[in-house]
């Protein structure tokens, strides 16, 4: 019989909400003061100021790690709990109006669990993993917020995405959201855990790759509406290491413009030539700027060879940094944007969606600007043979709200070497 009254001691202040205002904050630490020390999710001192609550501030020891470990423990009835990873770098998706924030996380493999977890963990209960995060979710404006679907996490070769099982701790920073319907009032923040399930063949992944790619939730105007109209901050992509090799490989994706190849975890690139022009072309008030463009030969991994099988000799990958800046009359359909490039005087490729990370921003309303990259793929020994000494220009083609081009073939071009 599980230890209901246990696991109710532990969660309790496991989930934390506070204001940002004067009023809140003084409550706030009024209640601390008759919470014990494993009744907080955070440390943090009664004395602390305003302005840390404001801007999110946490002690070292932000979250009760210990405490967490026991309710694991006494919810899945597992018979062991070895900590595989710790990382205690804070993962930030930020803007002027909101933040998210992982504080921490720690990846376990439990052993000898109930059956009653059999299906999370492969139809089996002799080992499994868990992730669990330590997640601060601040709404800094005067207006409440929704908190959308997140916390998941993509494994390069496995099909299926890693996700939150609520039944890990029973109570946790999902299900708090979930009773508030998401809602977080103005100029508060709201703390807490959130455990993930993992199979022994997503295990094997995490082994065998060193990393994985977490999907941060987004901040939305509206409730049960997640489209980037409403978005106040964007959901955020971001890959996130599970052992030593996961680290210098996620350090050395920094170095590489954000790509799928790059952010997905598909293979190896190596950097052949890169340059920020820093060029801007105008089209009826549309601001485009080519920020920069990287040639990298790429070597795909065992899981993704099958998608590059028509390169023979190897694959090199241009990806350019796009910026557009709406000063038009007109939304324009942001995520459609797309490319054409034109090497030489006469051998012409499209920009490769499949190898393109999803805009930030879907459409894009007149003053605002976004960011996009274009990828384009070609065959190592073409290039090396053939295109290495040509003359690039590269098309960019807008598209309005009503998925119509907006701009023709030679309305917004840049021109290049590769140098």
């Amino acid at each position: 019989m599980k230890k209901w009254k246990l696991v109710a001691s532990l969660l309790m202040g496991l989930v934390l909400v506070t204001g940002c205002g004067n009023d809140t904050s003084e409550d706030t630490e009024s209640s601390s003061e008759q919470t014990s020390k494993t009744e907080r999710t955070t440390e943090r001192s009664t004395e602390e100021s305003t302005e840390e609550s404001n801007t999110g501030k946490q002690s070292e020891e932000s979250g009760d790690w210990e405490a967490i470990e026991k309710v694991l423990k006494t919810e899945t009835e597992a018979e062991k709990i070895n900590l595989l990873y710790e990382n205690k770098e804070p993962i930030v998706s930020e803007n002027e109006d909101a933040k998210v924030t992982i504080e921490g996380y720690r990846y376990y493999q439990i052993e000898n669990f109930s059956r009653n977890f059999d299906i999370p963990f492969g139809d089996q209960h002799e080992k499994g993993g868990v992730i669990i995060m330590d997640a601060l979710i601040q709404n800094k404006m005067d207006q409440k917020v929704y908190v959308g679907p997140g916390f998941s996490l993509n494994l390069t070769g496995y099909n299926a995405a890693i996700m939150r099982k609520k039944e890990l701790l029973a109570e946790d920073l999902v299900s708090d959201l979930i009773k508030k319907d998401n809602e977080v009032v103005e100029k508060a923040q709201i703390r807490g855990f959130v455990a993930l399930s993992m199979k022994p063949e997503a295990m094997e992944k995490i082994v065998e790759h060193g990393e994985a790619m977490l999907e941060i939730p987004g901040i939305y105007t509206k409730k049960d509406s997640f489209k980037s109209a409403d978005a106040v901050l964007a959901k955020k992509e971001t890959p996130i290491p599970f052992n030593v090799e996961g680290e210098k490989k996620v350090e050395d994706a920094s170095a590489f413009y954000q790509d799928k190849a790059t952010v997905e975890n598909m293979g190896t690139k190596t950097l052949l030539a890169s340059k920020e022009p820093k060029e801007t072309k105008e089209f009826e008030g549309i601001k485009v700027t080519l920020d920069g463009y990287q040639f990298t030969e790429f070597v795909p991994n065992e899981d993704q060879a099958s998608r590059f099988k028509k390169f023979e000799t190897g694959v090199v990958l241009l990806t350019t940094k796009l910026t557009v800046k709406n000063d038009g009359k007109a939304s324009i359909k942001f995520g459609n944007t797309s490319g054409s490039l034109t090497m030489g005087n006469s051998v012409k490729t499209l920009s490769q969606n499949g190898l393109e990370v999803t805009a930030e921003k879907t459409d894009l309303p007149v003053g605002e600007e976004a960011t996009k990259y274009l990828v384009f793929a070609m065959d190592k020994e073409s290039y090396e043979k053939l295109y290495h000494e040509q003359e690039f220009k590269l098309s960019v083609r807008l598209y309005d709200e009503k998925f119509a081009s907006m701009t023709n073939l030679d309305d917004v071009t840049f021109t290049f070497k590769n140098e």
